[in-house]
């Protein structure tokens, strides 16, 4: 009975990474092509092996990362009304 147990939760386990990164790769790739060179005007001109190494760090911390660039996208779109006098 209880290696049943032990073995589901360890499936479980296994199926909740495979999903954490199913959803973290392709983010990463986005982010790394397309997001951080709309937040970072060095993301904008960084190199190929700059994407590379970002690119494992946006998949796997891929809720952190969707969290700061949704507050930096919102401070942009309030500096851009401060700007424009719009409210």
């Amino acid at each position: 009975m209880r290696s049943a147990a032990v073995t589901s939760l360890a499936g479980a386990l296994v199926w909740a990474a495979i999903g954490y990164v199913a959803i973290g790769v392709p983010f990463g790739l986005v982010f790394v092509l397309s997001i951080a060179p709309r937040l970072d005007p060095a993301a904008r001109e960084g190199s190929i092996l700059f994407r590379v190494v970002v690119l494992p760090a946006a998949a796997l911390l891929w809720p952190l990362v969707v969290g700061r660039a949704v507050m930096a996208f919102r401070e942009r779109s309030r500096a851009d009304l401060a700007k424009t006098g719009a409210r």
